[in-house]
């Protein structure tokens, strides 16, 4: 009887530790599916992010997430980069809600202020500002910060009073004790028609979208390398550094005079611009963190279009899309660019350059200038006029954009690039097939977590 009850004993604690064991394999195996939806085969460099979640007329629940909304976003953004960038002081109340997110998920944020036609939102975005500061929720930790985002390109503002925003911006950082780099986010043939620009700021900030420029896929990374070669001479002549605040190519959807949208395009951009970065030293902000379902609305003539809903790496819901989980980083051959770009700075600028928006608020664009580099916009461009309060986008279609917007773990700074593209452009062996297992970065402390916990309830 004493042998028996032995035995049963020691079967239930057999059977214990077999259950432990099962418990235990199931767990790590969720874990890892877990670690895996968000698994990248290099680290960003930074990336844009936008707290919106619905269109300008929706209510501020329905338009703005949460604060635990942005917690979870700030927790899945922290095993891709360890930089983020804003686009507003203002929009749903974005600084206040998403700098203590990011600080507390180990992220770097570069801030922004959304000024709109004339000046518009200035004063609100300079006092939010000026109170930030006040409240220490801005301090020398923040990454830096762009007055305006392609303000110029959209003609919502002059050049010179770009720069006397951006120089009374700067004069109240400076006077607050803070030291981050103050400069003006806008496409790089601004920076060429208007040279002052680069003299004027801290860093020089370029947006540049090859896929609203309608190139194709295989020549893209070169045109991009071939339309900032002046850029980049011009950086080295004002000792300055290069930082690109926007670049990204949609996953799906369509736009009149825009590159292919398509899930394998949307991984090699990513790869060949992200090595091309990397050679260059620049630090880069990609478009964007989540796809925006409600960019686009089919039955409003005035809404983004509709490849605006899918620039993010991420889906709505927060999953990796599966072409960038699958993508192999490498350095490919790249074709030769076609013959319309030069290295000499923008002769003329394609009819797409890119939508006239940007994450942030809507912009009433019909005059885009086209003109050799070095010169001021003579001609114009027409582009149907969109107004969408809503974050930002890149749709070559005008828009009025709402603030809301992503650097490199490297720093607050850009750094800059001196250096003339290669060139043979990174090559991207844009190769959306990747057998490995998710990074073990990002799979490791979670299922380390994971291990701990179910080891303590055994």
């Amino acid at each position: 009887m004493q042998n028996a009850r032995k035995s049963w004993i020691i079967f239930q604690i057999s059977g214990l530790r077999y259950i432990g064991v099962m418990k235990l394999s199931c767990l790590v195996a969720a874990a890892w599916c877990v670690a895996s939806t968000y698994a990248l085969d290099m680290k960003l460099s930074g990336i844009n992010y936008n707290p919106r979640k619905g269109a300008d007329w929706d209510p501020y629940d329905k338009r703005c997430k949460s604060a635990d909304e942005v917690k979870a976003d700030m927790t899945i953004l922290s095993s891709i980069t360890s930089n983020i960038r804003l686009y507003s002081m203002t929009d749903c109340n974005q600084v206040e809600v998403v700098v203590p997110a990011a600080k507390a998920a180990g992220l770097s944020v570069w801030l922004g202020m959304w000024i709109g036609k004339d000046g518009a939102g200035y004063d609100s975005e300079k006092a939010k500002l000026s109170s930030l500061i006040s409240s220490n929720v801005i301090d020398n930790t923040i990454a830096g910060l762009h007055v305006g985002s392609e303000t110029v390109y959209r003609k919502d503002l002059t050049s010179k009073q770009a720069i006397a925003y951006m120089q009374e911006i700067k004069t109240l950082v400076v006077g607050a004790g803070l030291s981050f780099p103050v400069t003006i986010a806008d496409i790089g043939d601004s920076y060429m028609w208007y040279p002052e620009l680069a003299s004027a700021v801290d860093v020089i900030s370029i947006n540049q979208f090859p896929f609203w420029e309608g190139r194709d896929i295989e020549t893209a990374i070169q045109f991009f390398a071939d339309r900032v070669a002046p850029i980049i001479s011009m950086a080295k002549t004002n000792n300055k550094k290069i930082m690109v605040g926007e670049t990204g190519w949609a996953t799906a959807g369509t736009a009149k005079g825009a590159g292919i949208a398509s899930p394998e395009n949307a991984a090699t951009w990513l790869n060949d611009f992200h090595v091309y970065a990397k050679e260059q030293g620049w630090n880069y902000y990609y478009f964007t963190s989540f796809d925006t379902p409600w960019k686009h609305n089919a039955n409003d003539a005035n809404s983004e279009s509709e490849v605006e809903n899918h620039f993010g790496l991420f889906d709505a819901q927060g999953k990796l899309k599966s072409c960038f989980a699958d993508l192999n980083v490498k350095k490919r051959e790249i074709k030769p660019t076609p013959t319309n770009s030069t290295s000499n700075g923008p002769t003329t600028t394609p009819v797409n350059v890119k939508p006239m928006t940007n994450d942030a608020v809507s912009v009433n664009t019909s005059n885009v200038p086209v003109t050799t580099s070095g010169t001021t916009p003579s001609t114009t461009r027409s582009n149907t006029t969109k107004t969408t309060t809503a974050a930002p986008s890149k749709s070559n279609s005008t828009k009025t954009p709402s603030p809301t917007a992503t650097a490199d773990s490297s720093s607050s700074s850009s750094t800059g690039s001196t250096a003339a593209p290669s060139t043979t452009a990174p090559a991207t062996g844009a190769g959306t097939s990747k057998s490995t297992a998710p990074a073990l970065s990002t799979a490791v402390p979670f299922i380390t977590m994971v291990l701990v916990a179910v080891v303590s309830s055994l």
